[in-house]
């Protein structure tokens, strides 16, 4: 009965330990689930920053192709006004030196 008895005694020792280091253990795993998910939320800020500035960019790009564009037109429109004028230019030397013949 005393044999019994340390023997029961050490085996409810050896579960308390193994209780103590499994609540242990599952405190350093809560700890760095804290940790880890803290982290996701920051990771989840900084892609939602990266894609907004992403957004922007797509947008500024949008807004540089169509001053472009209209950049372009405005080129061609002062090319045709200059042709005209080159050929307005010829026609009235060309009457200036028909008048003086």
């Amino acid at each position: 009965s005393d044999e019994e008895s340390k023997a029961l005694h050490q085996e409810i020792k050896l579960l308390e330990q193994r209780r103590d280091e499994a609540a242990a253990a599952v405190q350093t795993n809560r700890e760095r689930v804290d940790v880890i998910t803290d982290h996701l939320h920051i990771v989840r800020q900084e892609i939602d920053h990266t894609n907004s500035l992403v957004t922007a960019k797509k947008s500024e790009m949008e807004t540089e192709e169509h001053f472009l564009s209209l950049a372009k037109r405005e080129l061609g429109q002062y090319e045709r006004d200059a042709s005209g004028l080159d050929n307005d230019a010829a026609i009235k030397e060309k009457n200036i030196k028909s008048t003086v013949n």
